[in-house]
């Protein structure tokens, strides 16, 4: 008799896994787009915050707010909540499983994306490079 239902996803990229009610339960794994020099976007949610468990790996978490890039390095195990509105994106290690938390009807409906020009993609990589020397 099977009761407990169980989820998993090893493949490159975003996958619901999950869904009840108004949630939904996603796994994010390393994808080359999330390369820092592949970045060229930021984007937020409208209606939802949303929620990032690191599993394996290193994820970074991007903001971007007042023309400014922040970096947060994920610890595992610890939740750590994107609010509304929040402008993100993530850079990823090859070994990276990243769980996301968010409202089941996140789309791009309801999301917004600044497409970063060439100048803010090179800011992004410069400010990276500063980050990463503390």
């Amino acid at each position: 008799m099977k009761i407990i239902e169980t989820y998993e996803f090893n493949d490159p990229g975003y996958r619901k896994l999950f869904s009840y009610q108004e949630w939904r339960v996603a796994m994010l794994n390393y994808i080359d787009h999330l390369e820092i020099e592949e970045i060229n976007y930021v984007e937020c949610h409208n209606k939802t915050d949303e929620v990032f468990v690191l599993l394996e790996g290193t994820c970074h978490l991007i903001v971007f707010k007042d023309n400014k890039f922040g970096f947060t390095k994920l610890e595992k195990n610890k939740i750590y909540n994107v609010p509304l509105g929040t402008y993100h994106n993530h850079v990823l290690s090859n070994d990276a499983k990243v769980l996301i938390i968010e409202q089941e009807d996140t789309n791009d409906d309801n999301s917004s994306r600044i497409y970063l020009n060439e100048d803010e993609r090179k800011q992004l990589v410069k400010e990276w490079e500063l980050y990463n020397e503390l």
